[in-house]
């Protein structure tokens, strides 16, 4: 028989007791019923201000519909079978009220970023995501995290605290064996490239304290990385390589920005210099076709505050973190007078990349276009790549694009010789816990072994109605590492209006949020009709780079992946 658990603490007096008189109980008192009655106050002195007649009522969990809600109860039934109800219950609706409450309570977002610029002004004091270090550097606190803790090689307890709708934590080593051994299968080699994150190789700008003195390194990092190696997977790890140049290089532009999560323009050549050396030394690529005197450089300036002043969310106006400035150098084919083509299916070598691919590459960045990681290592290389890189999603989001491909099995074996996974270190050495709030997953793809076909659409856009039958779960925007995030949608489609489908289910994406601000089409319910003005995805380019979250596991559809331009209702609705 077990032993009983024993409480450790029995028997111990409390010395120290907390009281208060009664004056400050009724303060506390009355400040609590001012807290309670000030948000529907609030927010009927702002539907008054707007015209509305009348006192806004309180509305019941039970009786008031929550696209919300039964969104949230489908997310919980993808992860755990063992919940059958059809309908939210007040355990469900709480939680995607409290998801919402920021939304609907302005006064708190202003009351937040008055307390965060006083913290910022008298104590130097950041938040969640950045913390304030010395002479002005900034570092994404989950960047931190990644140093110490659990990590891929140190599995974190089971909790009774845990949420036990959660799905099953898979960490990133069993994940990154079976992608290399998909590749080994068609003769592809994977080199995996971890990207060192700022705190790495600067750590002595974190505080008092804070040694400077090499790499800082999670414990785990050393036999995860022999780990893979030995499984056959290249590892490309430029951490000591950084550091060597950092202190070559005192005095010169660092690799890493001060207010920002990635590096430098500078930092981003490196990165391309060692892992263009490392591919050049591959036997394979003798073979390929490599023109070094194709591209040529043209420098510019930009200006930006950075996305960890951003993170601060000190609203407009902030006083205490200017514009920091980069030179950029844009990557021109000579051949074209154009930005260098990185979309090239038929290139040899696949580029799998996050932020730090997308940095002086995507305009949304707001740090420049057509200069960053993926550009420079095609002009060291000498010629086009195919490159896959979405913003917090190299993870898995990535791996699942480049398998989903229509006819991407084939095309991995007659036309690729590496992938290049290039990933941000902090992802592999994540613990679970830190890991699922910041949206970091971990998960096997299936590669398309479908025949391409001519795609079933006609005419500049696709006009239709359909019903909503499978919507991807959407992350939190307060704790990802981006402000901008699409989700896949599935529609049956129950009338084609204009245009011409042969499918009778569409892939359709829509915002989940921008600016970390949820936006309507994320509230959108399973089994809404809605009239959908759709193109092809993959014509938007100003949002390739953008992650995106997609939960569906089609590859029977002829058609591609489609973006939402309008949405209204079905007719009859």
């Amino acid at each position: 028989m077990s032993e009983k658990m024993k409480n450790p603490y029995e028997g111990q007096v409390e010395e120290e007791a907390v009281t208060f008189g009664a004056r400050s109980a009724w303060f506390f008192v009355a400040l609590f019923l001012v807290l309670i009655a000030l948000p529907p106050i609030w927010r009927n002195a702002a539907e008054f201000a707007k015209g509305a007649e009348g006192w806004a009522p309180v509305r019941e969990f039970f009786r008031f519909p929550s696209p919300e809600a039964e969104a949230l109860l489908v997310t919980k039934k993808e992860r755990d079978p063992s919940v059958v109800r059809e309908r939210p219950n007040l355990r469900d609706q709480i939680q995607a009220f409290e998801e919402k409450l920021d939304e609907d309570t302005p006064f708190s977002e202003a009351l937040r970023r008055w307390t965060q610029t006083a913290l910022v002004k008298w104590r130097r004091e950041g938040n969640r995501k950045t913390v304030i270090g010395r002479g002005g550097w900034l570092f994404y606190r989950p960047a931190l995290d990644s140093l110490t803790g659990y990590g891929p090689m140190t599995r974190e307890p089971r909790s009774v605290a845990d949420d036990p709708t959660l799905p099953p934590w898979e960490g990133p080593r069993d994940v990154i064996l079976e992608f290399g051994a998909q590749l080994r299968e068609f003769g592809v080699e994977l080199v995996l490239v971890p990207v060192p994150v700022k705190p790495m190789i600067y750590s002595e700008w974190l505080g008092a304290g804070s040694s400077g003195h090499g790499v800082i390194r999670h414990p785990d990092a050393e036999r995860f990385y022999t780990a893979l190696r030995e499984d056959g997977i290249e590892v490309l790890d430029l951490a000591d390589a950084f550091y060597g140049m950092r202190e070559a290089g005192k005095g010169v532009t660092p690799l890493f920005l001060k207010q920002d999560t990635h590096w430098t323009p500078r930092g981003a050549q490196v990165a391309a210099e060692l892992v263009a050396d490392f591919l050049r030394s591959r036997p394979w690529f003798e073979g390929l076709a490599s023109d070094p005197g194709r591209f040529e450089v043209r420098e510019e300036t930009v200006v930006h505050s950075g996305d960890l002043v951003g993170n601060l969310d000190l609203g407009e106006g902030q006083e205490f973190f200017q514009g920091e400035e980069a030179r950029v150098e844009k990557v021109i084919d000579r051949s074209t007078g154009k930005a260098v083509h990185l979309e090239d299916k038929d290139s040899p070598i696949v580029l799998l990349g996050d932020s730090f691919t997308n940095i002086y590459r995507q305009e949304d960045m707001e740090w420049g276009t057509g200069a960053g990681f993926a550009e420079h290592l095609a002009r060291q290389l000498g010629m086009t790549l195919d490159v896959i890189a979405f913003n917090g999603q190299a993870s898995t989001g990535v791996r699942k694009e480049l398998a989903t491909r229509r006819g991407s099995a084939r095309l991995m074996r007659e036309k690729k010789k590496a992938v290049v996974w290039t990933i941000a270190a902090r992802d592999l050495m994540l613990g679970e816990t830190v890991a699922r709030e910041t949206g970091v997953e971990w998960k096997p793809v299936v590669f398309n072994a479908l025949e391409p076909v001519e795609e079933a659409v006609t005419g500049d856009k696709l006009v239709l109605e359909g019903e909503l039958t499978m919507k991807s779960r959407i992350p939190d925007p307060r704790q990802t590492t981006y402000k901008d995030a699409l989700y896949a949608a599935e529609y049956r489609v129950t009338k084609v209006i204009d245009g011409s489908l042969e499918d009778e289910v569409v892939v359709v994406y829509h915002w989940a949020f921008k600016d970390r601000k949820m936006i309507e089409s994320s509230r959108y319910g399973l089994g809404v009709r809605k009239r959908l003005v759709l193109v092809p995805f993959g014509e938007k380019k100003e949002l390739q780079g953008i992650n995106r979250k997609n939960d569906s596991e089609r590859f029977d559809l002829k058609a591609p992946e489609f973006w939402a331009e309008e949405v209204g209702p079905a007719d009859g609705d």
